[in-house]
């Protein structure tokens, strides 16, 4: 019961750093995080990638377009199996795309919607500058 308590203030704590806009360092933005084929799966907990410092200073923007799997980490369900199926321009976001990804969480595996699968999933980390 405690762990499950503790879970739940260190994810409202999290959204509520998440959900901050203000940027005192001007650093970029990546944007849009969504399961692209599936309805009900999204993150509870959501870790942006930071944007490579080099790339933002070269004014670099690109996307990645990502597979993975869900899969039981520890108490947590995590995105396992994640793969880089496309990534433009290629050899600067995919490292921090799947770094960050890694640390993403999701509903329990048992609480999931049984229409959907945990597996196959797609996402895009999007790098725009502002």
């Amino acid at each position: 019961m405690n762990q499950w308590l503790l879970l739940i203030l260190f994810t409202l704590i999290l959204q509520g750093c998440q959900s901050t806009r203000n940027n005192p360092l001007n650093e970029p933005d990546s944007i849009v995080y969504a399961i692209e084929n599936r309805e009900d799966i999204r993150p509870v907990i959501l870790i942006k990638p930071k944007y490579p410092i080099a790339a933002a200073n070269q004014g670099i923007e690109g996307s990645c377009k990502v597979t993975f799997d869900l899969g039981k980490v520890g108490i947590l369900t995590r995105a396992v199996n994640i793969e880089i199926t496309e990534c433009m321009p290629q050899g600067i976001f995919e490292k921090v795309c799947i770094d960050s990804i890694k640390r993403w969480a999701f509903r329990d595996m048992e609480n999931l919607d049984t229409h959907e699968s945990p597996y196959g999933l797609i996402t895009y980390c999007k790098f725009e500058l502002n």
